[in-house]
């Protein structure tokens, strides 16, 4: 027969421990890592929030409709919705030719540049954001259409004629051919 050998209750419960650290630390990982891709989830997530039945039935009306400045290298066009406000033809680019640094350093190097282009710019934009001033006081709004073959210094000379006719919101975008 075996025998059997009994351990008496209390020494088998002071010998078993259970170690928490493992799940300690699990938690300290996995509940920053949760949170984190909880705020990231919400990052990727656009909120949109689309027109009723009521904005779909009405037509857009004239007070609502931005202005639109449409500069390329060939003509400049101000329109609100769809009405026309002005159009202006741009003056054909004069090329000059002059030499860049001194004739001892390079002396066949020349370089071709507009003469006083972005003054012939504002001169040609200034009153057609005044006519738009005056037909549309309230207005304070402007959307320039700029088309890419314009130059970064034009675009500049358009931020500031629209801010001198005081237009204080200026925005961007892409002209369409």
């Amino acid at each position: 027969m075996k025998s059997r050998t009994r351990f008496r209750p209390s020494s088998v419960n002071a010998d078993a421990s259970i170690d928490a650290t493992p799940v300690m630390n699990m938690f300290v990982i996995l509940i920053p890592f949760l949170v984190s891709m909880a705020a990231f989830s919400q990052l990727a997530v656009q909120r949109l929030a689309l027109p009723g039945n009521e904005a779909a039935e009405s037509a857009q009306t004239e007070d609502d409709a931005p202005l639109l400045v449409s500069v390329t290298r060939s003509e400049i066009v101000a329109m609100r919705g769809n009405r026309i406000i002005g159009t202006v033809e741009r003056q054909a680019e004069r090329q000059v030719e002059r030499r860049v640094g001194s004739p001892a350093d390079r002396p066949n190097e020349t370089r071709t540049t507009a003469p006083d282009a972005s003054a012939e710019l504002s001169n040609e934009l200034t009153p057609l954001l005044e006519e738009a001033r005056q037909l549309f006081p309230r207005l304070d709004h402007v959307t320039l259409a700029l088309a890419d073959d314009v130059v970064c210094a034009d675009v500049v000379t358009c931020f500031d004629v629209c801010r001198e006719t005081g237009f204080v919101d200026v925005g961007v975008a892409e002209a369409t051919q």
